[in-house]
């Protein structure tokens, strides 16, 4: 009797770990299919839900980069400026 109890329970475990390995394939699959969306679509900051900041830029070329224009802007809603990198210039031996 204990050792099908034993079985039962190695069963139900083997079943639980099946279930949330399928869970988990399952979801990354439609983590990835969201965010592919269409070509020259940024459906999330940065591009994409990896913020990978790429384009293929298919549709740009010699012919029409002259026509290209500013589509939209967005303004920060706290009205301050960032800054990053702040550019320090040192001289070495007057250099």
């Amino acid at each position: 009797m204990l050792k099908l109890r034993q079985l039962l329970n190695a069963q139900r475990w083997q079943t639980v770990i099946v279930l949330l390995l399928a869970g988990l394939v399952a979801g990354s699959l439609l983590a990835t299919a969201r965010s592919a969306g269409s070509i020259g679509e940024w459906p999330a900051y940065g591009g994409d839900n990896r913020s990978g900041k790429y384009s293929r830029l298919d549709q740009i070329n010699q012919q029409n980069v002259q026509r290209l224009q500013v589509a939209w802007k967005w303004e920060s809603p706290d009205g301050t400026s960032s800054q990053s990198n702040i550019l320090i210039c040192v001289r070495v031996n007057s250099r």
